[in-house]
């Protein structure tokens, strides 16, 4: 077994060349944690993971600012996936449901960019591109479970650029 050398999450240990699963909760994280078993066969890159983790807050935000400039220009490639993927809640929820599941009350206004604001991390891991064959990061952003399956997809290059985003549920 080895220990995840992580500064900020100290009881995740792995099984070098085995991949790295734990659920939510299971490891004190409140996202699921995944990585690859090729990349837990290499410490350098089990030690980006734990930077990685380590700085989670900081990728997630980096997520939403890149998803808040996209959705604020229309001619961004990424317009139209960010925009559907948001509009989507309130055209297919009931006011109530949507309000819920964002934990806003009836007298908030709420705006697709703050919308954008209430993605939660629902899955924080590290592969192996298939195209390039090198490691990349990847977060799965979302609303409250209880109302949706929807993910927002959001993949980093390793040095934590964002090369796409996607809708998966």
């Amino acid at each position: 077994m080895a220990k995840l050398n992580s500064k900020k999450h100290l009881n995740i240990s792995y099984t070098e060349g085995e991949e790295l699963f734990f659920l939510e909760d299971e490891v004190g994280l409140s996202f699921s944690f995944e990585v690859e078993g090729e990349i837990t066969e290499n410490s350098e890159s089990m030690d980006l993971v734990a930077n990685a983790l380590d700085n989670v807050d900081t990728l997630k935000s980096t997520a939403i600012a890149y998803l808040k400039s996209a959705l604020a220009n229309t001619r961004d490639d990424d317009y139209q996936l960010v925009h559907d993927f948001l509009s989507d809640y309130e055209d297919d929820m009931e006011t109530e449901d949507y309000q819920e599941m964002l934990g806003i009350d009836e007298d908030t206004e709420l705006s697709l960019d703050k919308m954008i604001d209430r993605f939660t991390i629902n899955r924080f891991g590290s592969y192996i591109d298939p195209e390039t064959n090198e490691q990349m990061f990847v977060i799965d952003l979302s609303f409250d479970p209880e109302y949706t399956d929807q993910l927002m997809v959001i993949n980093f290059d390793i040095n934590k650029k964002i090369v796409s985003i996607s809708h998966e549920s």
